[in-house]
C-alpha cells in the first residue's frame, strides 16, 4: 500500500508507472484501488489523500524483484529537477521488493454477529449513541504474522476505534496473530489461556489435539479449532450527526507482509435514527381479589429499549362506580395527578410503578372493576403507546359461619339477642 496525497489547491491527475525492475523475465504487476479497480492514472481532489496498492505477481524466475515506480503529476509541467535529487520536481519515486518465499500470508475477519458468513453487520444507533462489535481475526497463513486493519466509511458520522483486551490497538491499527490450533471453551465461547494470559497453540490439530486431553486434562466442553484472535470494534456516532444519515463502514484485514491478498473482507451498515420502544414487562396475574374496604397495590415493570432516553408517560384509565386508581413512581417522577406520572427512562432501564387500587366507599355486593396502565414516550405520543388490561374482583367481608357480611351478622345478633330476651320475660312471668 502507498499513499498520493495532492498538496496543490486544485484536482490533479496523477500518471503511475514502472520505469525499471530487477526481475529478468520480468515479473507481471499493476495498480489498484481499495475497491479493486486497476488504473494507470487516477485524479486526487485539492488537499485529499488517496490510498493505494501496487501488486506484482511472483514467480520463480528469480528470489525477489526490486521495481522503480515514478508518479508524475500530470496538471505540473515542471520538469525541472531544482532540488538535485536526479528525479524531475513534478514527480516522485517508490521503489517496492517482491519477495519469493514459501511462507503464505493472509488475514481473515469474521464479525460475531455477522450473519451466516460473519461478513455482514447492521446497526441502529441515536446521535451521540455507540455500539461495539466483536471480531474475530484468524491468521490464514502458514506461520506468526501481524495483521493490518483497514477502516474506511462513515468520515464525518462516527468515529472507529479497535480494542484488544480493552485496550485500543496501535495507531497504525496492527496487530500480532500468531498461527495454529488452540482449545476452544464452549462454555464460556473463549480460547483457553495459560498462565501468562496467552493462548495454548500448536502448529498442527493433533498435536493441540494431544496436549488438551493428556497434558491438560480437559475433554468434556472443549474442541480443538483454528485460533482467532478477539477484537472489539466500537462505533461512536457523532452528536452532530442528523438522524436519517447513516452509511457503510469497510473492513479489510490484510497480511503486513502481503497488502494484495484482501479476502478478509466485512461490512457494518450504520443508520443513525432515534428508536422509542417501551415496553410493560408481562405480569404474572392481571387479575386481583380483594375484600371490602381494604385497598390492594401491585408492582409493574416498565422497560425502555429503544436506543435513547425518553420522557415517558404513564397513566391509567378512568375511575369508575367509585374505584380509584393511584400510580406511585420513583421520587424523581412528576406526579401530574394520582393516575398519572411523567418519569425519565434510561436506555435499557427498568422502571418500578406502584398500583394501588382502592375500592368504592361502603360497598357492600360483589364487583369487578376492569382497568388499563399505558405508557407512551412523550416525544411521539398515542403512536408509542403500549397497554396492559388488568381487573380487580371485590367482595363483602364473609360474616358468621361464611354466610353473612358484617352487617347482616350485626342484624342476625341484634335478633337473637331480642328472641333471647323475649324468652327470659316470658319464663319470669311462669
Amino acid at each position: 500500500p502507498f499513499d498520493i496525497e495532492n498538496t496543490g489547491n486544485v484536482e490533479d491527475s496523477f500518471r503511475l508507472t514502472v520505469i525499471q525492475q530487477t526481475a529478468s523475465p520480468s515479473w507481471a504487476y499493476f495498480f489498484e484501488d481499495e475497491a479493486g479497480n486497476r488504473f494507470t492514472e487516477i485524479s486526487v481532489d485539492a488537499q485529499a489523500t488517496k490510498e493505494l496498492f501496487f501488486i506484482a505477481t511472483v514467480t520463480d524466475s528469480d528470489e525477489y524483484s526490486t521495481f522503480t515506480v515514478r508518479i508524475t503529476n500530470k496538471g505540473d509541467s515542471n520538469s525541472i529537477d531544482d532540488d538535485g535529487d536526479g528525479i524531475p520536481d513534478n514527480q516522485r519515486e517508490l521503489r517496492f521488493t517482491a519477495f519469493l518465499t514459501t511462507r503464505d500470508y493472509a488475514m481473515d475477519v469474521r464479525l460475531e454477529e455477522g450473519g451466516l458468513d460473519g461478513r455482514t453487520g447492521e446497526l441502529i444507533l441515536a446521535p451521540g449513541d455507540e455500539e461495539t462489535i466483536g471480531m474475530w481475526i484468524r491468521n490464514m497463513g502458514n506461520g506468526d504474522d501481524t495483521a493490518v486493519l483497514e477502516l474506511t466509511g462513515l468520515n464525518g458520522i462516527a468515529t472507529r476505534t479497535v480494542y484488544s483486551k480493552g485496550l485500543p490497538i496501535a495507531s497504525n491499527n496492527e496487530i500480532s496473530v500468531p498461527f495454529g490450533f488452540g482449545i476452544w471453551d464452549e462454555n464460556n465461547s473463549a480460547f483457553v489461556l495459560d498462565a501468562s494470559g496467552s493462548p495454548y497453540l500448536e502448529n498442527t490439530e493433533d498435536a493441540m489435539l494431544s496436549e488438551m486431553l493428556f497434558t491438560l486434562n480437559l475433554s468434556q466442553g472443549y474442541s480443538v479449532r483454528p485460533y482467532e484472535m478477539y477484537l472489539e470494534l466500537k462505533v461512536e456516532v457523532n452528536q452532530a450527526t442528523l438522524t436519517g444519515e447513516g452509511g457503510n463502514l469497510y473492513i479489510v484485514v490484510t497480511s503486513k507482509s502481503n497488502a494484495a491478498n484482501r479476502t478478509g473482507q466485512a461490512t457494518v451498515s450504520l443508520s443513525v435514527q432515534k428508536i422509542f420502544d417501551l415496553n410493560i414487562i408481562e405480569p404474572e396475574t392481571t387479575s386481583f381479589d380483594l375484600v371490602y374496604p381494604e385497598s390492594y397495590s401491585f408492582t409493574v415493570q416498565i422497560r425502555n429499549d429503544g436506543n435513547v432516553e425518553t420522557q415517558t408517560e404513564i397513566f391509567t384509565s378512568d375511575n369508575m362506580r367509585g374505584w380509584k386508581l393511584k400510580l406511585i413512581g420513583p421520587s424523581d417522577c412528576n406526579q401530574i395527578t394520582l393516575s398519572s406520572l411523567e418519569c425519565s427512562l434510561k436506555k435499557g432501564e427498568i422502571m418500578l410503578i406502584t398500583v394501588e387500587i382502592k375500592p368504592p366507599y361502603g360497598a357492600e355486593l360483589s364487583d369487578t372493576f376492569d382497568f388499563t396502565l399505558s405508557v407512551q414516550p412523550e416525544e411521539i405520543g398515542v403512536i408509542g403507546r403500549v397497554n396492559q388490561q388488568f381487573d380487580v374482583t371485590g367482595e363483602p367481608e364473609q360474616g358468621f359461619f361464611g354466610l353473612a357480611d358484617d352487617t347482616t351478622l350485626t342484624m342476625f345478633a341484634g335478633g337473637f339477642l331480642l328472641l333471647v330476651g323475649v324468652i327470659f320475660i316470658l319464663s319470669r312471668r311462669n
